[in-house]
């Protein structure tokens, strides 16, 4: 079995994992399941979920993760002072 499929099988029935988990499900090696883990997250199936100094602890994406928005920028624009801000440059939102 794969690292990538030693990892989505432990997502099947666990919300969060770190590599240490998986391996000690699987046997698979640590150092393994971590590169499955980093390309994984690169490639946007899984998202970092917090850090303890050494210790990554992933979950797999939601639909509010894939989208690629920026709600703070979003908000700032449609205020009033912004909406004036820009109406000096001669953006209109």
């Amino acid at each position: 079995m794969s690292a990538k499929t030693a990892i989505k099988k432990y997502l099947a029935n666990h919300a969060t994992f770190t590599s240490a988990e998986v391996s000690a499900a699987t046997g698979i090696s640590t150092k393994t399941l971590c590169s499955a883990a980093f390309h994984m997250c690169r490639a946007g199936e899984l998202v970092i979920d917090s850090r303890n100094w050494r210790t990554v602890t992933y979950r797999a994406t939601t639909d509010f993760d894939r989208m690629n928005k920026n709600f703070i920028f979003e908000e700032c624009r449609s205020s009033a002072a912004m909406q004036r801000v820009l109406s000096v440059y001669g953006v209109r939102v």
